[in-house]
């Protein structure tokens, strides 16, 4: 319709980070699953196609590519992966479900310190 080509490509990731990786690998995975259907939404008595990532570990759902999360190394490395796939827009939610101000606050220090620096 606007007669410009866009060849952009953006996407979203929920993400958890923390200086402890298992720590910030837990908040990702927590959050992730609370998003995918781990939640009392109405909503969710419909959706049938995300059941299956409320069975996978934590490290599973990060090796996977379904959310980004541990310390700033693994984040870095989840972004990565977004990156070679042709993303050049990446949302990360780092609020989502039971994750606190304190823990988002925690996370977008570690972001701006060491994730945001190592890409363009």
């Amino acid at each position: 319709m606007g007669g410009v080509v866009n060849h952009q490509i953006g996407a979203f990731a929920i993400c958890g980070i923390e200086k402890d990786y298992s720590v910030g690998r837990d908040l990702a995975g927590a959050a992730g699953r609370w998003y995918f259907g781990d939640n009392q939404s109405p909503l969710q008595a419909h959706r049938f196609d995300s059941q299956a990532h409320l069975r996978l570990s934590n490290d599973q759902l990060i090796e996977q590519g379904i959310i980004i999360g541990g310390d700033a190394d693994s984040v870095c490395r989840g972004i990565a992966r977004w990156e070679q796939a042709g993303v050049d827009t990446l949302l990360l939610m780092l609020g989502a479900g039971n994750t606190t101000h304190e823990q988002v606050m925690r996370g977008l220090d570690i972001l701006g310190d060491k994730v945001i620096p190592k890409f363009k």
